[in-house]
């Protein structure tokens, strides 16, 4: 059976399509049936703080056609009915999140949805005669290329007139069209921070993606010393070495992941009680995102290592969420130090005899597969990440099977 895929929704004929699979998979109810079972059904949706809904004909209708958009709590009680475990796939959730801003209003209104247009022959202030758009064709523009902005321009930039302003000019849309759909610029700041709080929107899932290939390529060309724990320790401290270099530089370099930290910040002051559980439900997701993929990593390198957790209250989950904590830490002291450093007119600092770059971006002595403390070139995060790994794990026991020999050698333990 084909395997359903959320997080390539792109718009509601996308969404309408998956709709129709799963209502078709849950035995094709009717549309009275699904009516009937959500009537007094007011139990809250698993893993979320919101109550079922009930599901009326038309509403049901309307989402599995692809006309409009159902509020969250429709959609999460039509996946709940038709099987989705919603406590455990939050990205089914997340789609709604991701297309809230192009087709939903707070106050109801249908100023984004997919059956408005942009005026035709309409010039931009360049002179550019934009043609007729979709109002969700005009939401993708005005968003990406804001995103865009403020990624090159940096957070110095307010989102206001400028961004707006420049926005409308480098998506060709014409600029009633987006007045239309974003009366003031808080609406327009608003639906921007949910837009980029998607880390698939812009670059920081790449450079993760860069640290975990680089551990898995180190462990690839060096298979042959995976035969004895001295080998597969040796590849362990490489691994780490190597691979938190990687991440850390690459935070430190990337103008996206601080507007991503930035975005986290906002969440904690952002307009109303709703705007800020919004914004920080859909950072949440994004966070949870990443964990399970550096997890994933982190599972494949302890079995291939032959490690094993020291007690079985830890997961690959905490090693991920510690991490990360210890890399972006570590990555906002480093930006404090490049900000100043490369300033033309540096601010005066009490004189130390320590500078924070140098703690940071210095190199250390690290240990060698014997325990030895040598001269590796360590990094003081890479040196923290290891401490942690071995406070969390430790190689498997020569005289342990393990689960890849037990398999191997067609036994089980008793």
């Amino acid at each position: 059976m084909e395997e359903l895929d959320p997080t390539r929704v792109a718009d509601l004929a996308d969404l309408a399509a998956l709709l129709k699979t799963l209502h078709l998979r849950a035995g094709k109810p009717s549309l009275r049936d699904l009516d009937t079972r959500t009537k007094h059904d007011k139990q809250l949706l698993p893993g979320t703080r919101l109550e079922k809904v009930r599901l009326g004909r038309s509403t049901v209708s309307q989402m599995l056609r692809g006309q409009k958009l159902p509020t969250k709590r429709q959609l999460l009680t039509f996946l709940d009915i038709c099987g989705i475990d919603l406590e455990a796939d939050r990205s089914w959730e997340q789609v709604w999140d991701r297309l809230a801003p192009a087709y939903d209003r707070p106050r109801g209104d249908s100023l984004r949805s997919n059956t408005g247009s942009a005026p035709a022959g309409e010039a931009t202030a360049t002179g550019a005669v934009v043609a007729e758009l979709p109002a969700a064709e005009v939401v993708a523009r005005m968003l990406a290329s804001a995103r865009d902005l403020v990624f090159n321009e940096g957070v110095q930039i307010t989102v206001g007139d400028y961004v707006f302003d420049q926005a409308i000019e480098r998506a060709g849309v014409s600029r009633s069209s987006a007045n239309r759909l974003w009366p003031t610029r808080n609406e327009f700041a608003r639906d921007l921070l949910l837009y980029l709080t998607d880390p698939t929107v812009h670059r920081i899932a790449a450079y993760d993606q860069l640290t975990i290939d680089k551990v898995r390529d180190i462990v690839l060309r060096n298979s042959e010393k995976l035969v004895d724990p001295l080998g597969r320790r040796r590849l362990l401290l490489e691994a780490i070495r190597s691979g938190v270099e990687q991440s850390l530089n690459a935070v430190t370099e990337s103008k996206e992941w601080y507007i991503y930290m930035a975005l986290n910040a906002a969440a904690r002051s952002a307009g109303d009680d709703q705007e800020r559980l919004r914004l920080a439900a859909a950072l949440l997701d994004g966070q949870k995102r990443l964990i399970n993929q550096f997890a994933a990593l982190y599972d494949q390198m302890l079995a291939v290592l032959r490690m094993r957790f020291r007690s079985d209250a830890y997961t690959t989950r905490h090693m991920a969420v510690i991490g990360a904590a210890l890399v972006e830490g570590l990555a906002l002291r480093k930006f404090l130090h490049l900000a100043i450093d490369q300033a033309e007119q540096k601010p005066a600092i009490e004189a130390t005899d320590w500078a924070l770059g140098n703690l940071i971006g210095g190199s250390l002595p690290g240990p060698s597969p014997g325990g030895a403390i040598t001269d590796d070139g360590w990094s003081l995060a890479a040196l923290a990440f290891l401490g942690i790994v071995d406070a969390l794990a430790e190689p498997i026991p020569s005289e342990d099977p393990g689960p890849e020999r037990e398999a191997a050698s067609g036994t089980s333990p008793s």
